[in-house]
């Protein structure tokens, strides 16, 4: 089973990150964001960092997506998007597209609109070279992963058709067709599984699904909704954690310095009232 490869390029507008001076945080992030998706069909297959210069990014992208051998299916830039002077990512970029997707850039631009009005500033670029989706992404980690979030439901079924599949396009509409009308992202995760990624089949008389922690950079909505583990009584979690836990050796110690790095076995009381009124100031108090 086939999984779909990703190239996630980082624009450095201060440099410093291409130098060695600085670390990547939105690559990463977008990489578990993709990593993290139940059933991910995802796998990053290549990274690089270059400063925002046109013909720096240029450069890669055209590696990634002409090369006679294995191209990725998605690009993912991160950076030089907004309205500042070395922003160049939307410019170098779209000269380099054979088909434009306005409809994937509105679906980013709507969602981000929901959590800040900035979004207005974005300037994201989104079309296919060859057989090569390519996406550009604001260089914050969050606006990155909150972008690719909006339409990470549709990217297997987008990739599809650049690549050529025969049918992909006539296969997932059936499948829609053959689904409720508001079930699309079951759809997209049918989709996923059946390109292969994180989903096992183990026939030795159980059915079992191998399950990977769970990043927290994945958007709630993106998270499975069923817990991975069962349902257990409080009797039940506290004896499991009875059972590991480590017993430790009560000792009876007179009070003196000597007590410190140790632990009370039982409640104590003080022989009056502290405080002996019912308000106070002071945070705590030490009884002997």
């Amino acid at each position: 089973m086939q999984l779909f490869t990703v190239a996630i390029l980082t624009g450095d507008m201060s440099d410093r990150v291409s130098a060695g001076a600085a670390v990547d945080g939105s690559g990463p992030a977008l990489e578990d964001l993709l990593h993290g998706v139940p059933d991910s069909c995802w796998r990053v297959s290549d990274r690089a960092v270059v400063p925002d210069d046109p013909i720096a990014i240029q450069k890669r992208v055209c590696e990634w997506t002409d090369r006679m051998h294995n191209p990725v299916n998605l690009i993912l830039t991160t950076g030089g998007t907004g309205f500042g002077i070395r922003d160049v990512t939307p410019e170098a970029v779209s000269v380099l597209l054979d088909k434009h997707s306005t409809g994937l850039i509105t679906a980013m631009l709507v969602e981000s609109l929901k959590i800040t009005p900035l979004a207005a500033l974005s300037r994201p670029v989104a079309g296919v070279r060859k057989n090569t989706l390519i996406l550009t992404l604001p260089g914050s980690k969050k606006g990155s992963v909150e972008n690719l979030a909006a339409i990470l439901g549709v990217l297997p079924h987008a990739v599809d058709l650049a690549r050529g599949v025969k049918d992909a396009g006539d296969d997932f509409h059936r499948d829609l067709s053959n689904n409720p009308a508001d079930n699309f992202t079951a759809v997209t995760a049918n989709k996923q599984r059946s390109d292969g990624c994180s989903h096992h089949h183990h026939h030795h008389g159980i059915h079992t699904h191998q399950h990977s922690l769970i990043s927290l950079n994945i958007p709630v909505a993106l998270r499975p909704r069923e817990s991975q583990y069962p349902i257990i009584s409080f009797n039940e979690a506290f004896e499991i954690v009875e059972s590991h836990a480590l017993q430790l050796n009560q000792l009876i110690m007179p009070v003196s310095d000597s007590l410190i790095g140790h632990v009370l076995a039982e409640t104590i009381f003080a022989k009056e009232m502290v405080p002996a009124f019912r308000a106070s100031i002071v945070d705590g108090y030490a009884v002997i």
